[in-house]
């Protein structure tokens, strides 16, 4: 019973190595997420700001 008992240990000690490394895991992917959100933010701010230079282009033209 004895190695049964370290034997577990082990397990339980190895289980809980493993949620630790998954939690480091979820940190990060948490981290590329908002970093993407982040990004997605960004472009959708250079989108808009080529939205309206190109509608400023048009209307310079049309004006020209």
């Amino acid at each position: 019973m004895g190695i049964v008992a370290t034997d577990l240990g082990v397990v339980a000690t190895d289980l809980g190595v493993v949620a630790t490394d998954l939690g480091v895991v979820a940190t990060d992917l948490g981290v590329v997420a908002t970093d993407l959100r982040v990004v997605a933010t960004d472009l959708g701010v250079v989108a808009t700001d080529l939205r309206v230079a190109t509608t400023v282009f048009y209307i310079a033209i049309c004006l020209g």
